[in-house]
């Protein structure tokens, strides 16, 4: 009997033929059905627009204002979204949906070989979704803010005395010069020249010191958090795919119809074996 049923088990291009041929209605009427179930579903779904800006984090003197991982940190954390959205222009009402929206389809990453952060949001209208991705530039520009300033003023306040330090030896240095004695060789001449040396040398480095501290707060080096272009917002709704949907749905209907038909085949075969008289 073992034998028998192994050797029945097997199925070729015939039989399965043969079976959908029998389970037609089955076969044909689950994609249908799963088709049409999934057409009503995604009609009912809301459609989703995304907006996405690039981020270049700002910096003073070459340095980062914060370390890009850290600004990917910062705004992922929940922490960071009422701010986001106190800024964001909402109107009364959208706070609580936008911080749904918000908190469910943010996406930031740092673009793989560069420094810049691109944020990604979405939400059920465009407008939403632009004014989302712009409360997050603005939040974290004010928060950068601080930092930036704190950076710059310091760095104004070391020009500022820098300047002064070098206003004080250029004038000692004049003063020095006035005082050279006339005598070359002699001792004092020796002293105040040496002196005089010393003096213009610090005065060198002084001013060499200022034009590099100049150079740090130049625009090349010395900028605020920003964007790269400006925030973009899909031309039309990113989600959901209604034609992918329906089209997994009605592929999986029309596997589960050939897989509920084999398994009533498998079923009516078994209960026709063990009936008496069945060979």
């Amino acid at each position: 009997m073992m034998t028998e049923v192994d050797q029945d088990s097997g199925m070729d291009l015939a039989d399965l033929l043969a079976l959908i041929k029998q389970y037609k209605r089955w076969v044909l009427a689950a994609p249908v059905i799963a088709g049409l179930a999934a057409l009503m579903a995604v009609s009912l779904m809301r459609p989703l627009w995304e907006a996405s800006v690039l981020l270049q984090v700002g910096q003073v003197g070459q340095v980062l204002l914060e370390p890009v991982a850290n600004v990917v940190s910062r705004i992922s954390h929940p922490s960071f979204v009422p701010g986001a959205l106190n800024v964001a222009s909402l109107k009364t009402g959208e706070m609580r949906p936008a911080e749904s929206d918000y908190r469910c389809s943010l996406k930031v990453t740092q673009v793989k070989g560069s420094d810049l952060i691109e944020v990604k949001l979405k939400s059920y209208s465009p407008d939403m979704a632009r004014n989302l991705a712009q409360g997050t530039v603005a939040y974290l520009q004010a928060v950068h803010g601080e930092i930036f300033n704190s950076a710059f003023a310091r760095i104004q306040e070391q020009i500022k005395n820098t300047d002064s330090s070098i206003r004080a030896a250029s004038g000692q240095l004049d003063l020095l010069q006035q005082q050279l004695p006339r005598k070359v060789n002699s001792p004092d001449a020796t002293l105040s020249a040496f002196i005089w040396h010393n003096k213009s040398t610090e005065l060198h480095e002084l001013t060499q010191r200022k034009q590099l501290l100049e150079e740090q707060i130049s625009p090349l080096r010395t900028y605020a958090t920003r964007t790269v272009g400006e925030v973009y917002v899909s031309g039309g709704p990113v989600s959901p795919n209604k034609l992918l949907i329906v089209f997994l749905a009605t592929a999986g209907g029309l596997f589960a119809g050939f897989l509920a038909a084999l398994a009533h085949s498998i079923i009516a075969r078994s209960k026709s074996r063990q009936l008496p008289g069945t060979p």
